[in-house]
C-alpha cells in the first residue's frame, strides 16, 4: 500500500489506495477526523458488520491492552478497515482523543497525530516510536490482529499521558463501502503512566574532569524504542542563570551534541559524538566530543566534562540535573540527579590549612572557619605554640596571598576572628602581579588588633601589589574584574590601642615597579581604626610623584598624572557602602592615588587625631597627589560638641585635583565641613553641610584655602603649595540648620606670600546666616584680609548673575 499526502493550499488531505481497488481520503478537520469522505459511499448500519465489545469496557487505567472485535457473517463482504477511538464524544470530538485505524486490506496500522493527519502505516508487531500524541502512545510491537470464523480481533496496548475521562468507540467498513458508523463501547478514567526518571552517573563525582553516563530507562511496552533527546545541566538550579552553568543536549535522532553558551545566548553545535572538536567549549565547562560515546541499543551517552574554575568564584553548590524527551514524547522535566563538589574549593579550619589552600594553584575558593560557629585565631611575628599576649595557645604567622584567581570566604557566613598581637604588619598580605588574571576576593572575615603592647599601630590587611592589567580608560564606570575585592569584612582596633597612624586596610606599593590597581572595597565595617582605609604610600618616597611633582612632572594633556603609566601609585579604587565608625583623622585617607570613587559610605563619630603630622586633618583626607576623586552620596557625622581638641577635625579635607564632591551630608565636626586647600579643578555641588564648627572656630561650612601646606612629618620639606584654581560651588545647602555653631557658611583664606587663587565660581547656593560666637561678627561668607577685594566680590571670585553674597572680613 502506498501513502500519499495531498495538499490544497494549507489544508492537507491524506489519500489511501487500498490494493488498487478503491480510494478514500481523510481531511483533518475535527468532524472529518472520524468520517471517511467518498462521493460513492453512503454511511449505513446493516447486519453486514457486527461491532463486538471492547475489553475492558471501564476502569481507571494508565496502561492497558484494548481488545476490540469486528464480525462479518459468512457470505458477506469482507472488512476493508476497522477503527478504535478513545474520545469524549465521537460525533463532535474535543481536543483529547486517541484514534487508531487498521487497514485490513493493506495490513497496516495508522495513528492520528496532534499534527492533524494520520501517521503510518506500520505493520502489526513492528516497533515504532512515532505513534503518540498528547493523550496516548501505542505499542505497535505488542499489537496483534487475528481472524477467526469471520471475526477480526484487534488488540492494541496503549499507555496514557494525561488524567482525563474518555469514552471508547469502534467503527468498521467493508469492501463494499458499508460503514457501521461509531458505536460507544465503554468509558474510562485515564491516568498518566509513570515515567522512569533520567539518571546520571556518577551522582557525586570528584575531580575537575568527569565522564558522566546519561541514561533514560525504557517505558514498559516500549523497550528498545529510542528516546528523542537527553540533556545534562550542571548549575545551582534549572531556573538560575545568574551563576555560571553547563548545559549539554544530545539529539539522539540526529546523533548530535550541543552545548548552551550563556555568553552567546544560544546553543553551540552540532558536533557528532566521536569527533574531535572544541566548538562546544564554554566559559563554565568543556566537553570532550572525541571521547563521547553512545550505546547503540540503550542510547546511554557517556560524555567527559571538564569543569572550569569560573564555577568556583561565587560559593555556590552546583548540582546535576537531567532531562529527557522519552520514546512516547513525554518531557520528564528537570530531575535532580546529584551534586558535583567543587574541585576548585576547599574548606579549611586553621590558618595553616588556609595558607596551604591559597598556595595550591588548583584551588580557586578557600572557605575558612568552622561551620556554624565563629572561631578566634591569633597571629604574631613570633609564631608557634606559646604563652603570648592572648594567653597560651597557637600563634600563626601572617597569611600571604601571592597569586591571582583565589577567593577567601567565610565558610557559612559566620565571620571568623583574626586577632593580631600587634607585631604583624598585615594579618593578611596581598602581593601578586598576574595580568589577565581574575584577581583576589576576601569576604566575611573579621580582623582585630586590640593589643596595646605595640604602639606603632600595625595594619590589618595590607595590599602591597595587586595587578591584573585591567587599566580601564574610564574607571568611574568600570564594573570589573578587580584585582582585589574586599567585602563584608570587619576591621576593628586598627590603631593597636594607640593613636599611631595605622589602617584597617592599607594599599601601598613598595617600589617603583609594582602596581596596586583596580580595587573594590564594599560593604565592610571599620570600627575603632585610626585609619580605616589608607591608599598610597606617602608621595615623598617617589621622585616622580613627590609633592607638586604630580603636577609639574606630568603634562595635564599629553600625559596626565591620573592615567600615566610612569607613576606606580594606585589607580582605580572603588570604596562603596562601607561604615567608618569611631575612627579618627583620615578615617579614609587618599594619598598619591588616581581615580578613587568614594560613594554611599557612612562616616560616624570619627574623632581621634593621630600623630601622623601637624595638619589637623579630616575624617576623609585627600592629599596633594590625589587625582580624579569622586566623593558622592556619603554621610559624614562628626562627634558633635563636648569633645576636646583631640577631635579637632574637618569633615572632608581636600588637597589634590580633579575632584567632584556631590550629594553628601556633612555635619557636627569640630572645624569646617569641607576644607579645600591648594586644590585644582574641584566641583562642590548639592551637598548638605550644617552644624559644624562645634569649637567656635570661625569657619564652619566650606573653607577654600590657598596657603603653604603644613608638613606631613617633621622631616617633610616638600612644597605642596599648588595654586588653588578652578573651583565651582553649586547648589549646596550650608549652615541653614545651625543656630549655634556654624559661623561662616563660606570662608576664603590666602597666605599673603602666595599668589591669588584663581577661577572660583559660585553658583546659586543656600548660604544661611549663623549666629556665631557672640564675640565675633557673623555673615553668610567671609574672606581673609589678605585676600584682595575686587568689584563686588573678592578677587577672582565670580558669582552667578542674580545671586549676591553679603561678604565680610573673617574675624
Amino acid at each position: 500500500m502506498n501513502n500519499f499526502i495531498l495538499s490544497s493550499y494549507s489544508t492537507p488531505i491524506i489519500l489511501f489506495l487500498l490494493g488498487g481497488v478503491s480510494a478514500y481520503c481523510q481531511q483533518p478537520t475535527r468532524e472529518a477526523q472520524r468520517h471517511w469522505l467518498d462521493a460513492s459511499i453512503s454511511q449505513r448500519t446493516t447486519a453486514d458488520i457486527t461491532l463486538g465489545n471492547v475489553i475492558p469496557s471501564s476502569g481507571s487505567i494508565s496502561t492497558q491492552v484494548f481488545t476490540a472485535s469486528y464480525t462479518v457473517p459468512a457470505g458477506r463482504p469482507s472488512l476493508s478497515w476497522v477503527q478504535l477511538d478513545l474520545a469524549s464524544v465521537a460525533a463532535n470530538p474535543p481536543d483529547a482523543f486517541c484514534f487508531i485505524h487498521y487497514d485490513v486490506v493493506g495490513q497496516g496500522l495508522w495513528f492520528y497525530s496532534d499534527s492533524g493527519f494520520f501517521i503510518g502505516p506500520v505493520a502489526v508487531g513492528q516497533a515504532t516510536g512515532e505513534f503518540y500524541n498528547s493523550i496516548c502512545a501505542v505499542n505497535t510491537k505488542a499489537a496483534s490482529v487475528s481472524m477467526n470464523n469471520g471475526t477480526l480481533t484487534l488488540s492494541v496496548p496503549i499507555v496514557f499521558k494525561q488524567q482525563v475521562p474518555l469514552n471508547v468507540y469502534t467503527r468498521a467498513m467493508n469492501v463494499n463501502s458499508t460503514d457501521t458508523g461509531w458505536e460507544l463501547k465503554g468509558s474510562y478514567q485515564l491516568q498518566p503512566v509513570t515515567i522512569p526518571p533520567p539518571t546520571v552517573s556518577p551522582s557525586n563525582p570528584a575531580g575537575a574532569t568527569v565522564s558522566f553516563q546519561l541514561n533514560q530507562a525504557d517505558i514498559q511496552g516500549f523497550e528498545g524504542i529510542p528516546y528523542k533527546w537527553s540533556q545534562l545541566l550542571i548549575g545551582t538550579s534549572p531556573t538560575d542563570d545568574s551563576h555560571p552553568f553547563c548545559f549539554f543536549h544530545y539529539d539522539r535522532t540526529g546523533n548530535a551534541l550541543w552545548a548552551y553558551s550563556a555568553a552567546a545566548g544560544f546553543f553551540l553545535g552540532p558536533v557528532t559524538p566521536g569527533t574531535s572538536s572544541t566548538a562546544l567549549d564554554t566559559t563554565a565547562c568543556s566537553i570532550n566530543t572525541l571521547n563521547t560515546t553512545v550505546q547503540s541499543t540503550t542510547g546511554s551517552v557517556t560524555v567527559p566534562v571538564a569543569r572550569n574554575s569560573a564555577m568556583s568564584v561565587d560559593n555556590q553548590q552546583y548540582k546535576l540535573y537531567r532531562r529527557s524527551l522519552t520514546a512516547i514524547g513525554v518531557d520528564t522535566g528537570w530531575v535532580e540527579g546529584g551534586a558535583w563538589p567543587d574541585p576548585y574549593s576547599q574548606i579549611t579550619t586553621t590558618p595553616s590549612e588556609l595558607q596551604s589552600c591559597i598556595d595550591d594553584p588548583i584551588k580557586r575558593v578557600c572557605k575558612f572557619g568552622s561551620i556554624g560557629s565563629s572561631g578566634v585565631y591569633w597571629f604574631s611575628n613570633a609564631p608557634g605554640y606559646r604563652n603570648g599576649y592572648y594567653g597560651e595557645g597557637m600563634y600563626y604567622p601572617p597569611i600571604t596571598i601571592s597569586r591571582s584567581d583565589v577567593s577567601i570566604i567565610s565558610v557559612d557566613g559566620n565571620r571568623q576572628n583574626f586577632f593580631s598581637d600587634g607585631t604583624v604588619d598585615g594579618i593578611i598580605k596581598v602581593n601578586f602581579s598576574a595580568p589577565g588574571g581574575r584577581g583576589v576576593k576576601l569576604d566575611g572575615l573579621r580582623f582585630h588588633n586590640p593589643s596595646p603592647l605595640y604602639p606603632s599601630g600595625k595594619v590589618l590587611l595590607k595590599i602591597e601589589q595587586a595587578n591584573i592589567g585591567a587599566w580601564p580608560s574610564d574607571p568611574f564606570s568600570y564594573n570589573g574584574p578587580y584585582a582585589v575585592e574586599v567585602s563584608h569584612c570587619d576591621f576593628y582596633y586598627g590603631q593597636g590601642g594607640s593613636q599611631a597612624p595605622s589602617a584597617g586596610i592599607q594599599v601601598a606599593v613598595t617600589h617603583n615597579s609594582t602596581r596596586a590597581d583596580d580595587l573594590y572595597i564594599h560593604d565592610n565595617d571599620f570600627e575603632f581604626s585610626t585609619v580605616g582605609f589608607y591608599t598610597g604610600l606617602d608621595p615623598y618616597s617617589y621622585p616622580n610623584d613627590q609633592g607638586v611633582g604630580c603636577d609639574v612632572s606630568f603634562s595635564e594633556t599629553a600625559n596626565p598624572y591620573h592615567n600615566s603609566v610612569l607613576s606606580y601609585q594606585p589607580r582605580n579604587i572603588r570604596i562603596e557602602h562601607n561604615i567608618f565608625h569611631n575612627a579618627g583623622q583620615g578615617a579614609l585617607t587618599v594619598n598619591a592615588a588616581r581615580w578613587i570613587a568614594v560613594r554611599w559610605n557612612e562616616f560616624s563619630n570619627d574623632y581621634l587625631v593621630h600623630n601622623s603630622g601637624l595638619d589637623e586633618g579630616g575624617a576623609v583626607f585627600a592629599d596633594q597627589c590625589a587625582d580624579k576623586l569622586e566623593f558622592s552620596n556619603n554621610n559624614l557625622y562628626g562627634p558633635g560638641a563636648g569633645y576636646d581638641q583631640n577631635a579637632r577635625m574637618t569633615g572632608l579635607e581636600l588637597y589634590g585635583k580633579n575632584i567632584l564632591v556631590s550629594n553628601n551630608t556633612i555635619r557636627s565636626f569640630y572645624l569646617e565641613g569641607i576644607g579645600a586647600q591648594n586644590v585644582k579643578n574641584v566641583t562642590i555641588e548639592n551637598n548638605h553641610i550644617y552644624g559644624n564648627n562645634t569649637s567656635g572656630y570661625p569657619a564652619g561650612g566650606i573653607k577654600i584655602k590657598h596657603a603653604m601646606a603644613e608638613p606631613s612629618s617633621p622631616s617633610d620639606t616638600v612644597n605642596r603649595s599648588r595654586l588653588t584654581s578652578n573651583i565651582a560651588l553649586i547648589g549646596n545647602d550650608v549652615g541653614n540648620e545651625s543656630t549655634q555653631y556654624q559661623k561662616y557658611s563660606l570662608t576664603l583664606y590666602r597666605n599673603a606670600s602666595l599668589p591669588m587663587a584663581e577661577l572660583i565660581t559660585i553658583g546659586v547656593n543656600n548660604f544661611a546666616y549663623g549666629t556665631g560666637v557672640p564675640s565675633f561678627p557673623y555673615g553668610e561668607a567671609c574672606y581673609d584680609s589678605s585676600w584682595q577685594w575686587g568689584s563686588g566680590n573678592p578677587v577672582n571670585v565670580t558669582v552667578s548673575n542674580g545671586y549676591s553674597i553679603p561678604w565680610v572680613v573673617c574675624q
